[in-house]
C-alpha cells in the first residue's frame, strides 16, 4: 500500500519496472497496488499513473522482489560420506517452486545434486549424495526450474 495525498480519480494504475497492475484507491491518502509477479529478482522503479488525468504522481519509489526462499538452519548438520543421510532444511519460502539441494564443492570435488521435498513453507527434505571425501560441503537451495542458487548452509561429512 502507498500513502501520500491523491485526489479522487476514477483510474489509477501501479508500474512496477515494467509491469503493470490496476491501483484501488482507499480514500484520500492511500492507494492499494497488486504486486505483479517478476521475472527476475531485484530492484525496480514504481510508478502510480493516473490514467484519468493523463499524468504521472511525483515522487520516485523502488520496490525489491526477492526470491523469497531463506535457509535459517539444516539437521543434521553432517552425515556419512557413503551418503543416505535425511537432511531437513528450515527457513521460509520453502515451497516456492521445485528446490533441489546441492551439495557443493570442496577443494575441488563433484557437485552432487538431489531433489529436494517440500514438506510445508518452512521444512524441505533431502537424501544426501555419496562425497568423496570427508569435510565441509555448502549445501544449496537451487530453483529446479532455473537452475539457480536461492540460499544455503553448511554440511560436514564425516
Amino acid at each position: 500500500m502507498l500513502e501520500g495525498v491523491l485526489m479522487p480519480s476514477a483510474r489509477m494504475r501501479c508500474s512496477f519496472g515494467d509491469a503493470v497492475s490496476d491501483a484501488d484507491q482507499l480514500g484520500d491518502h492511500l492507494l492499494s497496488c497488486s504486486l505483479p509477479p517478476a521475472q527476475t529478482p531485484g530492484v525496480v522503479q514504481v510508478s502510480i499513473a493516473d490514467l484519468s488525468r493523463g499524468g504521472l504522481l511525483s515522487g520516485v519509489l523502488e520496490f525489491n522482489y526477492t526470491d523469497g526462499v531463506t535457509v535459517i538452519g539444516i539437521l543434521p548438520s553432517s552425515g556419512f560420506v557413503a551418503g543416505g543421510t535425511t537432511v531437513s532444511v528450515f527457513g521460509e519460502g520453502l515451497l516456492n517452486g521445485p528446490l533441489q539441494c546441492r551439495f557443493g564443492q570442496q577443494h575441488g570435488t563433484a557437485v552432487a545434486v538431489v531433489q529436494g521435498l517440500s514438506i510445508s513453507h518452512s521444512l524441505l527434505t533431502c537424501l544426501s549424495p555419496p562425497q568423496p571425501l570427508p569435510g565441509s560441503y555448502e549445501l544449496q537451495l537451487i530453483l529446479a526450474s532455473e537452475g539457480r542458487a536461492v540460499d544455503g548452509a553448511r554440511a560436514t561429512f564425516l
